[in-house]
């Protein structure tokens, strides 16, 4: 007679291993990936929320909000309706946080920088946008906006 064998259903401890080890460095390949993801959705949200303080600001100007035909600061846009934060009062949104350049907006001049949170984590450029109409960034290596260097050789437009 025959002798059976039972046999045994399921994966050995090797391969169990192997699998674990492929899946470890696809992971490794990806997660940098992701993180980069990240960055370029922060530096774009920033974008679009200074394309949208700037069309803000002009409305602010143009409906007299101030009393005096002037642009406003990020608080009076705020009190106003005309730009909404994730928190009241904290002007901080996807990875940056955005301040005003100039602290006495006048009809004729109004800034706002955009600086990432944590730069290189949570974005690579900063930005600014002003009363000219441009959108500019600037990249790590050449540091934070400031009322000197808004018009910059190395502050390039955002198109």
């Amino acid at each position: 007679m025959k002798t059976l064998r039972k046999r045994h259903h399921g994966f050995t401890l090797i391969e169990l291993l192997i699998v674990i080890a492929v899946i470890a460095i696809l992971a490794a390949l990806a997660i940098p990936n992701l993180l980069g993801s990240r960055k370029a959705a922060n530096e774009t949200s920033a974008i679009s929320q200074l394309r949208t303080i700037m069309s803000q600001q002009e409305l602010f100007k143009s409906r007299n909000m101030n009393g005096d035909g002037t642009y406003g600061t990020l608080a009076q846009l705020e009190t106003n309706n005309l730009v909404r934060w994730p928190t009241s009062g904290s002007y901080v949104k996807s990875g940056y946080v955005f301040t005003d350049l100039v602290a006495s907006p006048t009809a004729a001049s109004w800034a706002v920088k955009a600086d990432p949170i944590q730069p290189g984590t949570s974005g690579d450029r900063y930005f600014a946008a002003s009363a000219d109409g441009f959108v500019r960034e600037r990249s790590a290596d050449d540091g934070a906006f400031t009322l000197d260097n808004l018009t910059a050789s190395e502050s390039k437009v955002v198109q």
